[in-house]
């Protein structure tokens, strides 16, 4: 994609060329596709805008319908679907039904569009469409039953091939810095394969991919074909252009049909696959004949494209479920070793195949108090002090960077390559020496493009005006000095190991410190910048020290001198918050507990309490360490799955009891897939974004049902007619 000039202006709709095509304004196109009829009406249900095929279609012209009650230019039933959308709180909410039109069936499909009016898109209806059902129960098992990313995709492009009838069915996922790779394929025999073909992320414009994520499904019925401009073109209610971007009528970008002739498609539908509310790819259908697709058939598409997300949410969140137990096993064997052998790194260092199996790394580095242990595979110890120092002085969200492609993004470090092409750091301190790494080899590979990507622009023949590249043959391009990319399970393991070790450093350097009263200033500087809420207490149980996140905790008060005790009228139960003291200060004994702390008029804040005893032997105890952590995430999570869960079971009853054992069959699935998505969501390790993503699952399973319920009475109403 050629680099727009800064400050340059929108680029309206079909004047646009690649060089402008990323702020075409594609969502006011001024058109439709003939194969179908757009009407709009204000508050007083009159239309005031309606597309000039409305004279081919109803035998109309358009001065003729414009200003007429929308009752009497298409009926009654589509006044009354109007009516709900007036009703809807939801801005993007669309209603679909059924209305009898020129003597013959139709399908309305009916939006609100903002300072605008209602608009109203009709197409005719099949004469006897498909069974639906059968074809939605035989996916859903699929979905419902995948246990991997690949079998579910996989198995997913072949069933919806199967329902849709399209030539080409691929289920296309972006990887993090939008490029887009073709996941999962089924195809006609004699179609050459995309499986495995890598597209530039500037194939997509980012105005597309906003579109995709509120416009769920997109169709396109001859690449070819004529289309039909609005009348008028500006809205009579506010003078401008109308919004398209919730329209299934809606003209394409002329740049986006010259790509896909150059593909040879004809037509295409897309339907948009959401996980945890972001587009994690699409379902690619192509056609090499026009088509227009049942309007059914979207609705079957967005209803099987919300099961595959949702089955993707819940095998993503399964996957970090497992890198937190290898964490955990990994914790364990720490304090199995300290308790035996008084040494927290010998499972880090001696038993190799814990730290490195989990990422498939084949070297790590520990970097702590200014010594670097090191397994397996690696750079020099100069060069791997050397790349802590650079990642201490890199601006990045949360505790672990990765990359890899190490020399390519840094490349004072292109000497490495050999042992770290690619390289996953923790940060285990505040200190910019305190780091745990891995490394990974480099991985010569070949990526396969759809076409030479240094030509995604091509001078036409005019060599003004520029054009999609023209060639889409297979382009293979040798990757050298690049590592297999860190997956999100594994960022999921890194930033988890990295944070118990970070918790055991802590300790130990408290107890170090402790023991060393000279260098007591440096206890408090490493206490103070941990992240957790953390105390230090002197043997007689008063307060030494107490960091920012204990006084974000608890309140910034004057805690040091004070007795821990103290804290116990700021919990729910005081008495149970003394019992841990009594049993750490007087028994001096470890202590795990859940306690809930008071929150003013709020609910009560639960949060999990460590208390640790600091000593130079078993004789002589000089100190504990007190850790909060606050499990507010945590329970806002499981309350919302329970939520979730009673709006799942309430969902069950009514359509069940009311349809055929087929189609109570196919909604006990759906919620089925919902609901195991829901219980790894609530039981996943990033439990601060759970309840968000289980509430993105309920407007799922709402819209999934009120799609299967519009099957069902289209395959009613057809089945009475």
């Amino acid at each position: 994609m050629v680099s727009r000039p800064p400050g340059a202006t929108e680029t309206p709709f079909g004047q646009a060329d690649l060089a402008t095509c990323e702020h075409e304004q594609i969502h006011i196109p001024g058109s439709i596709q003939p194969h179908g009829l757009l009407v709009v009406v204000d508050d007083d249900d009159r239309v005031v805008q309606v597309s000039a095929n409305v004279d081919d279609l109803l035998g109309r012209p358009p001065e003729a319908v414009l200003g007429s009650p929308l009752a009497t230019a298409v009926g009654d039933d589509a006044a009354r679907l109007v009516g709900e959308v007036r009703g809807s709180g939801d801005a993007d909410d669309v209603v679909h039904g059924r209305v009898n039109l020129a003597g013959r069936p139709w399908v309305a499909t009916v939006h609100g569009i903002p300072g605008q009016g209602v608009a109203v898109e009709l197409e005719p209806a099949p004469e006897e469409p498909p069974d639906r059902l059968s074809a939605l129960s035989a996916v859903l098992d699929h979905v419902s039953t995948a246990v991997s990313l690949d079998s579910l995709c996989a198995g997913f492009s072949q069933l919806f091939r199967n329902v849709s009838g399209y030539d080409r069915v691929m289920v296309y996922r972006f990887d993090e810095d939008g490029h887009g790779e073709v996941f999962a394929e089924d195809r006609r025999v004699d179609l050459e394969p995309f499986l495995g073909n890598h597209y530039p992320a500037s194939d997509i414009p980012q105005r597309a991919r906003a579109l995709y994520v509120r416009n769920r499904v997109r169709i396109l019925g001859d690449v070819d074909y004529v289309e039909q401009p609005v009348v008028p073109v500006e809205s009579p209610l506010d003078g401008r252009s109308l919004d398209m971007s919730m329209c299934a009528l809606r003209s394409l970008s002329p740049i986006h049909l010259q790509y896909l002739r150059n593909m040879g498609v004809a037509a295409t539908l897309v339907a948009s696959i959401m996980v945890h509310g972001k587009l994690w790819g699409l379902v690619a259908c192509h056609h090499y004949a026009p088509r227009v697709p049942a309007p059914d058939l979207r609705g079957l598409a967005e209803l099987l494209s919300e099961m595959l997300g949702v089955r993707i949410s819940a095998l993503t969140s399964l996957t970090r479920i497992q890198a937190e137990l290898r964490v955990r096993t990994l914790e364990q064997r720490m304090a199995q070793s300290v308790s035996e052998e008084g040494d927290w790194r010998r499972p880090l260092l001696d038993e190799p195949a814990h730290l490195l199996g989990p990422v498939a790394a084949t070297g790590a580095a520990l970097l702590c108090d200014d010594e670097v242990f090191v397994v397996g595979e690696v750079p020099a110890t100069r060069d791997i002090k050397a790349l802590a120092r650079h990642l201490s002085g890199l601006d990045f969200e949360g505790d672990v960077v990765a990359t890899s492609s190490l020399a390519s993004e840094w490349p004072a470090f292109d000497h490495v390559a050999s042992h770290a092409a690619g390289i996953m750091a923790a940060r285990i301190s505040a200190s910019e020496h305190d780091w745990l790494m891995w490394f990974r080899p480099e991985q010569v590979h070949t990526v396969t493009w759809g076409g030479d990507p240094s030509e995604a622009v091509i001078e036409a023949h005019d060599f003004k005006s520029l054009s999609p590249r023209r060639s889409f043959a297979q382009w293979h391009q040798l990757v050298e000095g690049t590592s297999a990319r860190w997956s999100e399970a594994d960022l999921a393991f890194g930033r988890l190991a990295g944070n118990s070790v970070g918790d055991v450093l802590l300790q130990f350097r408290a107890v170090r410190m402790l023991i060393a009263r000279d260098q007591l200033r440096q206890v408090d500087d490493m206490v103070r910048a941990s992240g957790h809420p953390a105390a230090i207490v002197e043997p007689n149980g008063r307060i030494s020290l107490a960091n920012r996140g204990f006084e974000g905790l608890f309140g910034e008060r004057p805690w040091v001198g004070r007795p821990l005790e103290e804290l116990s009228t700021l919990f729910v139960s005081p008495e149970g918050f003394l019992g841990l003291c009594r049993r750490v200060l007087d028994q001096r004994h470890m202590c795990r507990s859940e306690l809930s702390l008071r929150s003013g008029e709020g609910a009560p804040r639960p949060v999990f309490v460590r208390a640790d005893v600091i000593g130079s032997g078993p004789a002589e105890t000089l100190g504990y360490v007190v850790m909060f952590n606050d499990l507010s995430h945590q329970r806002a999570a499981l309350v919302a799955r329970e939520r979730f869960k009673r709006i799942v079971d309430s969902a069950r009853d009514p359509l069940t009891a009311a349809r055929t054992p087929e189609v109570g069959e196919i909604l006990e699935g759906l919620l089925d897939n919902a609901a195991f998505a829901a219980l790894e969501l609530a039981q996943g390790i990033e439990v601060a974004d759970a309840s968000q993503a289980i509430r993105t699952l309920e407007v799922s399973v709402q819209r999934s049902r009120r799609l299967l319920e519009e099957i069902v009475r289209d395959a009613e109403v057809d089945g009475d007619g």
